[in-house]
């Protein structure tokens, strides 16, 4: 009896340690990632239509946070050219000269994917155009640009962990 409750615990040990098998996710729950990523990305970048400092921070708070525990330790969340702004607080102030003199950017995007790499983990991949006004009026026309993001679910809410932008200057 104790060899055989002994044979029974020790299978049991062993099934309790074993690695839990990721679930494979459906087409149709691929779908439905990818359908709220786009929803988010058209509001997200949709939000500049107006620019200011409400709609920057509207902008902004569709990225994760710097200091939020997926990061390891504080990387910047944006470069530009050779500077790297850590959080939202550096980012907006950096832009404040670019939100006294712009006063929209459009975006249209022509094509888009999402890669998903699992429930909480995503690619977005974009083409399409993107114009500014600046505060005079003046438009910049459409200027051909890509994108993609690493997106996060955290909170049940999709973010931004990663956006690169890249445009077209003739």
């Amino acid at each position: 009896m104790k060899k055989t409750v002994f044979i029974m615990a020790f299978f049991a040990l062993i099934w309790a340690c074993q690695k839990e098998v990721p679930m494979e996710l459906t087409l149709e729950q691929r779908q439905n990632i990818a359908e709220e990523i786009r929803q988010f990305q058209y509001k997200w970048l949709n939000s500049m239509e107006v620019f200011n400092n409400e709609t920057f921070s509207v902008f902004l708070s569709g990225m994760v946070p710097g200091d939020d525990e997926v990061w390891m330790g504080n990387p910047a969340m944006w470069l530009n050219e050779l500077t790297f702004y850590p959080n939202n607080e550096l980012i907006n102030e950096s832009w404040q000269p670019e939100i006294g003199n712009r006063s929209s950017t459009i975006f249209k995007i022509e094509k888009d994917y999402v890669a998903v790499v699992s429930p909480e983990y995503a690619v977005y991949v974009a083409i399409g155009t993107f114009a500014v006004t600046d505060a005079q009026g003046n438009n910049t026309g459409d200027i051909p640009m890509s994108s993609t993001s690493v997106m996060l679910k955290k909170n049940n809410e999709w973010k931004v962990l990663h956006w690169h932008n890249s445009w077209q200057n003739d």
